[in-house]
């Protein structure tokens, strides 16, 4: 009897710690839902794809908050087990619930969304051992026959609904080339067939409704970003274009100076339409990172996520490009200088350089995760060396790929002895971030060849990611 009270007291602890893991992290979610900022849910990882997904919603209220309410009643259920008979099997079959509905959010997760939330997965390990935890309480309350194989049998047919539930709406919500445009005598007629025999035609659908999806959303959250910020001076929008926008171009000392050469020209005509051409692009550069700055300031983030295989139009000036500039076959790559697998991708593209030394470069930007704390300083460590040419840009750029998982202050200190000092080098880093989110991008490392997203990057296993870079060298030709 002694060793049953010990082993019922063993389980109760552990249900107490389950359920309040639980509970701290379906709040952490609400939280994260709400726009707030929660640690193991950065903007640019899986969590945020999933709170931001319509799946994220049930009956109009986020999934979080039933998991607030689940764990706070078996919390509740919890602190009478230990007194009553009937407070383990109710919590072994809420228990059950909480596995079923934790399958069918998992599932979700894998087959829809296709990304995963690491605070969803703690909650549903978190679901697992508080099922366990009751079932024990259980046994050990010394229940009658029956009771236990009862419970576990209910459990068994909740995985059921819930595995059938799946099922069900995997097959009810088709994503990607599962859609099913025309159906003809019984036979479906898919996206992926279409995509099999006219790709050409669906690569321009693809990049014209990417582009155009991005293109909305972008003047959206501009727009949006604008309005709080003239309201935040009280002055008007216009007024605010105009102080940030036109009065800072014309006051840039660098394009006095161009404007001066310009005046120089003895042709009219060619005068007058260098003059307006550089005016347009400083124009744009300055509204390029004011744009930056002001979405910077707020929780923003593009879900819209290129799609691969068809063409994106990049910035290439924001890269650093290294090898020959007339190379026909450019890599452009997004990598943070602190993710180890970013810089293993960026060891085998030297080597794939040196396979292909005329037809390939390699276009760099910058994009320092929000997890990683010395990305953004390695970053301007590459900014700072260009000043003085893209060779000591790309010796940085060599010995930061170098030194992959070994990055520290100290060796980021030794890097930075000599450099020039540039106080614009973090705006460009954190400018080059922007513009990885505004595409869409989620992650770090992405390779882009000619403009096409390439799919199926993986450099932790390096032959099959050399076959994988080769073999598209060899289509660019």
């Amino acid at each position: 009897m002694g060793q049953g009270k010990l082993a019922s007291g063993f389980w109760l602890i552990i249900a107490h710690a389950a359920a309040t893991l639980g509970l701290t992290v379906s709040l952490a979610l609400s939280v994260a839902r709400g726009g707030g900022s929660v640690v193991g849910c950065p903007d640019d990882g899986g969590c945020a794809r999933v709170l931001a997904s319509h799946f994220a919603l049930f009956l109009g209220v986020p999934v979080a908050c039933y998991g607030v309410m689940y764990y706070a009643g078996a919390l509740a259920l919890l602190a009478v087990a230990g007194r009553t008979v009937w407070g383990p099997r109710l919590l072994v079959g809420m228990s059950a619930v909480g596995v079923a509905a934790s399958l069918v959010l998992l599932g979700i997760q894998g087959f829809l969304i296709k990304a995963w939330c690491p605070l969803c997965l703690t909650s549903a390990t978190a679901t697992i051992v508080l099922t366990a935890a009751s079932i024990s309480l259980l046994q050990f309350r010394q229940t009658p026959p029956g009771s236990v194989a009862t419970f576990l049998a209910s459990g068994c047919a909740w995985l059921g609904v819930a595995w059938a539930m799946l099922v069900l709406i995997q097959r009810s919500v088709p994503s990607g080339d599962d859609v099913v445009l025309a159906r003809f005598d019984g036979v479906d007629l898919t996206l992926k067939q279409m995509r099999d025999e006219r790709p050409e035609e669906l690569e321009q659908i693809d990049e014209a409704g990417y582009a155009a999806r991005r293109r909305w959303a972008l003047d959206k959250m501009l727009g949006i970003a604008m309005e709080h910020e003239a309201r935040k001076r009280a002055i008007g929008r216009d007024t605010l274009f105009e102080m940030e926008v036109e009065q800072k171009v014309m006051a840039d000392e660098g394009l006095a100076a161009k404007l001066e050469q310009a005046e120089k020209i003895v042709d009219p005509k060619a005068r007058a339409e260098a003059v307006t051409q550089l005016k347009q692009e400083a124009r744009h550069d300055r509204m390029g990172a004011w744009s930056a700055e002001l979405l910077g300031q707020h929780k923003s983030r593009l879900l819209i996520e290129p799609p691969y295989g068809a063409k994106v139009m990049l910035e290439y000036e924001r890269a650093h490009i290294f090898g020959p500039v007339d190379a026909p076959v450019t890599l452009a790559v997004f990598g943070d200088y602190q993710c180890p697998i970013c810089m293993e991708l960026d060891r085998l593209l030297g080597e794939l350089r040196r396979q292909y030394p005329t037809r390939v470069r390699v276009a760099y930007f910058t994009y320092p995760l929000e997890q990683h704390e010395l990305a953004v300083r390695a970053g301007t460590i590459v900014e700072r060396a260009a000043n003085g040419g893209l060779v000591k840009a790309e010796a940085a750029h060599e010995a930061l790929v170098k030194l992959r998982a070994e990055l520290s202050e100290a060796k980021l200190a030794a890097l930075e002895d000599g450099l020039p000092t540039d106080g614009q080098a973090e705006r460009r880093v954190g400018a080059s971030r922007m513009y990885a989110k505004s595409l869409g991008l989620n992650g770090a490392p992405e390779v882009f060849v000619n403009g096409r997203r390439l799919l199926g990057i993986d450099p932790t296993d390096e032959r099959a990611c050399m076959d994988l870079l080769r073999a598209a060298v060899e289509r660019s030709r």
